[in-house]
């Protein structure tokens, strides 16, 4: 079975909407549906059929009312369930369900007086370029908001410890369940590029909410966070470097090249592409036949767009360890033959010590036996 997505209502006095609901069966044959609804918003549906058969492949629509007329006595949302029920007959005459799926109603009802959701929007950018904030507030309450305006306290970079300034929002009004915008700019000349947060808190009369968003100033740099610091002597080993995009643009055709004092190698890694701000790893591979352990130290170099960045490493080349040769012990077989010889000792010997044990017992029996008819 198929069926329609969602629909949303918010309240409004003296209620009465129609709505569309729409079921498929993708089956090549028919049977009967009925629709069953779970919620607080039942008592308030009505539909045009609710039982009835769907034929093969049919798509079957029809309208479901909503009628409102006294107020709800909950507020906030709330999800009504109207679940499509497939039914068959079995061999008792009854009905029993098969499949079942559910097409949501969500309706809201305003909260008393005023009460004020908010959501947060910026963009990434580059060093030099502003920040744009759209503050988006809604009023989920019956009343007007009359007086509404934003703060944003900037903090960075990376860490969000440093504060930087304090942005402020143009100032306006909010009717019952209507959506205002507000807006801020953030100037980020002379800014250090890296992460920032944005702590909003935002006033509406007397109320205040408070939020939190994060966003970045970009750039042109590939920051290396991490890389192999040990390796094998006498063998090839994988090698890997993590990086992350510092930079709002796309970066092509990075590439590394890895040095190492008193290591003659040629170590170049793929060319890929970093999409903006993404963390990669690239991979290569360094042959140390032929070089002893200890420490090496090098370089790793980044080459992308006529940039290069450089930084200075240690690799930590540790012994090969040989596989010890198991030592000269008795063969599989030869062991395998004397634990069967072993095994079929023990048998004999137990086989003995019964006979014995039975001979014993006759012997017994025939002296109890003798004694008893002199007696």
């Amino acid at each position: 079975i198929g069926i329609t997505s969602r629909n949303s209502v918010t309240y409004e006095s003296n209620l009465n909407e129609d709505y569309l609901i729409c079921i498929k069966n993708s089956e090549n044959y028919e049977f009967p549906v009925y629709l069953h609804v779970i919620g607080p918003m039942k008592e308030f549906l009505t539909f045009e059929q609710q039982e009835f058969i769907l034929k093969p492949n049919e798509n079957k629509c029809q309208n479901y009312n909503l009628n409102v007329q006294t107020k709800p006595d909950f507020y906030g949302p709330s999800i009504t369930q109207i679940w499509v029920k497939q039914k068959s007959d079995d061999s008792s005459g009854s009905f029993r369900v098969l499949t079942n799926i559910h097409h949501k109603l969500s309706f809201f009802i305003p909260y008393p007086d005023k009460y004020v959701g908010i959501n947060i929007k910026s963009e990434n950018v580059n060093v030099n370029e502003p920040v744009q904030f759209t503050i988006s507030a809604k009023n989920y309450g019956e009343k007007k908001v009359n007086k509404a305006n934003a703060r944003l306290d900037i903090y960075g970079a990376d860490d969000y410890s440093n504060f930087v300034t304090s942005l402020y929002t143009n100032t306006k009004s909010i009717e019952s369940m209507k959506t205002v915008d507000y807006f801020a700019t953030f100037d980020t000349f002379g800014i250090v590029p890296g992460y920032y947060k944005a702590n909003v808190e935002f006033y509406y009369d007397n109320e205040n909410i408070k939020k939190e968003n994060i966003f970045r100033i970009g750039t042109l740099n590939v920051k290396i966070n991490n890389y192999t610091k040990f390796a094998v002597e006498n063998k090839i080993n994988p090698y890997e470097i993590d990086i992350e995009s510092r930079w709002n643009n796309k970066i092509e055709n990075l590439y590394a090249r890895v040095e190492f004092d008193g290591i003659n190698a040629n170590i170049l890694t793929p060319t890929i592409n970093l999409i903006p701000w993404e963390k990669t790893k690239i991979k290569t591979f360094i042959d140390l036949t032929g070089y002893n352990s200890g420490e090496y130290k090098g370089k790793i170099i980044l080459l992308y767009d006529n940039v290069t960045n450089t930084e200075d490493i240690i690799l930590k080349v540790t012994e090969l360890i040989k596989e010890e040769k198991p030592q000269d012990t008795l063969k599989p077989d030869k062991i395998i033959e004397d634990t069967t010889n072993v095994s079929s000792l023990s048998l004999t010997t137990i086989l003995l010590i019964i006979i014995i044990i039975l001979i014993i017992v006759d012997i017994i029996y025939i002296i109890y036996k003798r004694k008893k008819n002199e007696t």
